[in-house]
């Protein structure tokens, strides 16, 4: 089942088509697309069944967004940069007195946004597992503590996980609330959205797991490039250090800890498709900021153009923020050296806490932001253009370091209507 609502004046009908496409080639386990322009619903689409629920994907469905969440973290902060109380050039210490240890007394807000601190993954010593990190204090704690893998501010690597406990905790000691309690009271609940950072049991039922894929690579679980060397080793394995062994890594060495906790997050804990840990009730449950946000289309598409211009009154962030948030922040650095991240291929372009257009992410094109989320999740908007987009599947795509093909035919047709 499809639906579509127009409350626009209309001409988006090549999206329609290719959402129809989309839902019945790639998406039968049920997606949801939403697209705002100027501050209003122009399309609004859902379909599919649930494999593992039998539900039908309706229009209150929900699912994990993965980093797709790192962008409302992150418009929570700019809210309190636009509120003069958050300054991104002031050391994180200034907020977080704790954070001045091992060599981080200087390292600034900007860094943590921009992925630049050097904290990109739980050091292994900590010994925290993944399933520990709805421990909000002791994962804050160990972050506090750890020295940073290079010099802040020097080079980058995408924080897959530390990024949301980071600048969620920066959020939390400036506004005295958790980064979740912030988003659903500042954003979630004035723009009405269901998407949550902590998800409430009661809304349990609009819930869909998310679909692993039927195959996947050792290069998926250790979240390199489907083209890594090794390609007699592309095959699924039990555990996230046999993929890492199988592909030439160390598991137990600083490049290994980003593909050994992505692959924990998301390896079936039974075998089978459901029992992953990012399905349970537990990481839905907890506040993760940078992975564990549940949403849908709409939520997405409704956010990103509140950023943009207002929505039924409610303005985000004023345009200079905006702007500011948007600049590019690591056009002029390189990534760590090898022995700290592992080769992910083409390197994103980030701003201060948003992603910025490339091969992989085109979005709208120059002009655009946003962020994706494993899997497929994509929410962005151009400001020039008007235009907010939020597609959100539950089928999971086996790559995650080229472009989702779905993105390329819904933005297409979205082209075609503008």
């Amino acid at each position: 089942m499809t639906v579509m609502k127009v409350e626009a004046a209309g001409g988006f009908g090549a999206v329609r088509e290719a959402f129809e496409h989309v839902l019945s080639r790639y998406d039968q386990a049920g997606a949801s697309l939403c697209i705002y322009k100027d501050g209003h619903p122009v399309v609004d689409l859902w379909g599919g069944v649930n494999p593992l629920t039998g539900k039908e994907h309706d229009a209150d469905t929900v699912t994990v967004i993965f980093s797709a969440t790192k962008a409302a973290t992150a418009i929570c902060a700019h809210m309190l940069v636009q509120r003069g109380l958050l300054d991104v050039d002031a050391p994180v210490a200034r907020y977080w007195p704790e954070f001045a240890q091992n060599g981080k007394e200087k390292l600034l807000v900007r860094w943590l946004l921009s992925h630049q601190s050097g904290l990109s993954a739980i050091a292994s010593e900590a010994g925290l597992a993944v399933r520990d990190y709805p421990d909000w204090d002791r994962v804050i704690s160990a972050l506090a503590r750890q020295r940073p893998w290079w010099e802040p501010g020097t080079a980058f690597f995408y924080h897959s996980l530390t990024f949301g406990f980071l600048v969620g905790e920066v959020v939390r000691r400036v506004s005295g609330k958790s980064p979740g309690r912030f988003f659903a009271d500042e954003i979630a609940g004035p723009l009405d959205l269901n998407f949550w950072i902590g998800m409430p049991e009661a809304k349990d039922r609009t819930y869909a797991p998310g679909i692993l894929p039927a195959t996947v690579s050792n290069a998926y679980w250790a979240g390199v490039p489907e083209n890594y060397p090794a390609e007699a080793l592309r095959k699924p394995t039990g555990s996230p250090a046999e993929a890492l062994r199988a592909l030439g890594f160390d598991p137990a060495a600083r490049a290994s800890q980003v593909g050994r906790a992505r692959a924990k997050l998301l390896m079936p804990e039974d075998g089978n498709r459901g029992s992953e840990f990012f399905n349970s009730r537990a990481f839905r449950a907890a506040e993760i900021p940078a992975s564990n946000g549940t949403t849908n289309g709409r939520g997405l598409a409704r956010m990103y153009a509140a950023l943009i211009g207002e929505v039924d009154g409610i303005r985000l962030l004023d345009p200079d923020t905006l702007e500011r948030a948007c600049r590019c922040q690591n056009d002029h650095l390189s990534e760590p050296p090898g022995d700290v991240s592992a080769n992910r291929g083409v390197p994103p372009r980030l701003g201060l806490g948003f992603q910025l257009p490339t091969i992989v992410n085109a979005m709208l094109g120059d002009g655009s932001f946003g962020h994706s989320g494993a899997g497929g999740r994509l929410g962005f908007a151009h400001p020039e253009r008007g235009i907010a987009f939020g597609y959100v599947s539950t089928q999971l795509w086996p790559e995650h370091a080229s472009t989702d093909p779905r993105w390329t035919l819904l933005i297409d047709a979205l082209k075609r209507c503008l």
